[in-house]
């Protein structure tokens, strides 16, 4: 699975003519999940004007629901889940709440309202590296001995392959754990075997699903 999600709850607030609009964006396992953080902001903000909401749950977005909550049809709810289908994010929640400020913004300025702000919550969410690529990567162990770990380090630290590593063992031996993208995998064992002769212990573990944050706006398919 490859998919592009949210690592933890994030809120932003920003004021049109003097309406309140706070964006909501959480991450969800299911529907139940979605209705539970619905509710619980209606609770939150019992007096605000509207609650509008949408959903993408699947990861291949196939998935999704919207409500307006009482403003014009297609304002809120559709412009929103636009904008996180344009970022490509799945399993995610999004609620704006609006406080009516008494200047009514017409349909196009409500669509731009609530896209923006969900916009401007997400370009918060990026800042804080709170939203994060999960790929499945390939986990192997990389066994070598004491006076050979800086060179080892730093050639993971200089590899231009998608490698991380994710935790030492140092016993009589010194052991690396490492992920990297499927697709690297072997790639990264031939040149680890070349650029140390043969003299690593490498080992294939399996799969992994990992996270990793990112700090783009710009994201493509794969």
């Amino acid at each position: 699975m490859d998919y592009i999600k949210l690592a933890q709850a994030i809120d932003y607030e920003i004021e049109i003519k003097k309406s309140r609009f706070i964006c909501y964006l959480f991450p969800i396992a299911d529907e139940a999940d979605f209705n539970d953080q619905l509710a619980k902001l209606r609770k939150q903000h019992p007096k605000a004007s509207h609650h509008c909401s949408a959903m993408i749950l699947d990861i291949h977005g196939q998935v999704y629901r919207t409500s307006d909550d009482g403003e014009p049809g297609g304002t809120a709810g559709i412009p929103m889940l636009e904008v996180l289908n344009h970022h490509h994010l799945r399993q995610i929640g999004a609620v704006v709440v609006r406080y009516f400020g008494g200047t009514k913004l017409g349909t196009g300025g409500l669509i731009r309202a609530y896209s923006q702000s969900v916009s401007q919550c997400l370009a918060q969410a990026y800042e804080q590296r709170v939203i994060v690529h999960s790929r499945q990567q390939t986990v192997l162990t990389v066994g070598m001995s004491y006076k050979q770990v800086d060179s080892v380090r730093y050639f993971i630290d200089q590899s231009p392959l998608a490698v991380h590593l994710l935790d030492c063992q140092y016993a009589d031996t010194v052991v690396f754990k490492l992920t990297i993208q499927d697709d690297q995998c072997q790639k990264l064992i031939e040149q680890l075997t070349d650029q140390f002769h043969a003299s690593l212990t490498i080992l294939e573990l399996g799969h992994q699903q990992l996270d990793i944050p990112l700090n783009s706006p710009i994201i493509k398919e794969n």
